[in-house]
């Protein structure tokens, strides 16, 4: 527990004060593994299904945004958030696709992401480690702030550099559409085919 939370906290300031897309979503990889190895230290069967179903979860998600994210490099040519402001008029389906996986990626209801961290924080309560789980909250508070900061100015505003590029292929977009609805999916009803997949791999990890 204490190696997640340290991971976690390590990432929270490169999220916060970052000044490129893919590194931004790379911390948040440090972020979420943190999380899981957390869940995996409170080491109880609720929170090794938590743990496990956000493996899955942070995929799906992560997918989503480094699409998008190429999607806006193609745009603006750019890697830096900086220099990207006003996607929601160059490439209006790339960024309101952005603007959902992120609150996707950040644990909103109703995607899957918000129901393996409540899962590990509720595991957490009840397992008597409450002063762990309230700093697993900070942390979660801390990078929905930092992502929320970074994606809307590059999601509003005015273009203020050229845009040598346009929207995505159809292809592309109906891909993230469909990865952002699995994660609506897992989020309202988990297949039960996957949820007894899941409570085998958390018995393996039982021992």
């Amino acid at each position: 527990m204490i190696f997640g939370l340290v991971s976690m906290c390590v990432a929270v300031p490169f999220i916060l004060l970052q000044k490129e897309f893919k590194r931004l979503l790379a911390y948040s990889s440090v972020e979420h593994v943190g999380i899981i190895i957390f869940a995996i230290g409170i080491g109880t069967p609720l929170a090794y299904a938590g743990a496990l179903l956000h493996v899955l979860n942070n995929a799906i998600a992560k997918m989503v945004l480094f699409l998008t994210a190429g999607n806006i490099r193609l745009a603006y040519r750019t890697r830096f958030m900086r220099k990207v402001s006003g996607a929601i008029k160059v490439i209006p389906v790339s960024a309101t696709l952005l603007m959902v996986g992120v609150f996707a990626i950040t644990g909103w209801p109703p995607f899957g992401v918000f129901v393996s961290e409540f899962t590990i924080v509720s595991a957490g309560f009840s397992s008597g480690n409450v002063v762990a789980a309230v700093l697993l909250l900070g942390v979660l508070a801390a990078v929905f702030i930092g992502f929320i900061y970074h994606t809307s100015r590059i999601v509003f505003g005015e273009p203020h550099m050229p845009v040598h590029g346009g929207e995505a292929d159809t292809v592309s977009l109906l891909l993230l559409g469909a990865l952002l609805a699995a994660l609506l999916v897992l989020g309202v009803a988990l297949p039960a085919p996957l949820r007894q997949c899941i409570q085998n791999a958390a018995a393996v990890l039982k021992g």
